[in-house]
């Protein structure tokens, strides 16, 4: 059993700040506990959220990389829980729209802007995920730029989703 402090330790090793590049392992490790028990999603979220609000700017690009790992990876249910996230997706819009001028902001800020990019054309036609691509128009709204954002055409919902989830 993972209690919640397991999980964060768990993310905490996947997002370390000692890490140069995301460690691929420990992050489809972290989908096998979520599909394996989806009610963990909840607790892997919080972990996550933790981790965009480090302040090393490596620890939030590790952070959003485990997200975007989770979000292509795990079932509905987990996507389904990040749209109860406000906070989480609030981090997501804040990276993205920040002004990213101290070393290493960029790295952070492109992949949150290429996450917001492909959940806004993966999801836009589906209004139970609707706080995931609605993520598009507010960073918009706050400035963003997406010319030249690379869209994850792998991403776009390769899995199947249950019709009653969709509706």
């Amino acid at each position: 059993l993972f209690t919640p402090s397991a999980f964060q330790d768990v993310v905490d090793q996947s997002t370390s700040e000692f890490l140069l590049t995301p460690d691929w392992e420990k992050n489809m490790g972290i989908v096998d506990l979520v599909n394996s028990k989806p009610e963990n999603a909840k607790e892997v979220l919080k972990a996550i959220r933790k981790r965009t609000n480090h302040s090393n700017p490596m620890v939030q690009f590790l952070a959003l990389t485990l997200l975007e790992v989770c979000v292509k990876n795990c079932d509905h249910v987990f996507r389904q829980e990040l749209c109860l996230q406000k906070e989480l997706l609030g981090d997501v819009l804040r990276i993205a729209t920040k002004d990213a001028r101290k070393a290493g902001e960029q790295q952070p800020q492109e992949k949150a802007l290429e996450m917001i990019n492909t959940w806004h054309h993966s999801f836009r036609a589906q209004v139970s995920f609707s706080p995931l691509s609605s993520l598009y128009q507010q960073a918009m709204q706050k400035g963003a730029n997406f010319t030249g954002v690379k869209l994850d055409e792998d991403a776009l919902l390769a899995d199947s989703i249950p019709a009653e989830v969709l509706a």
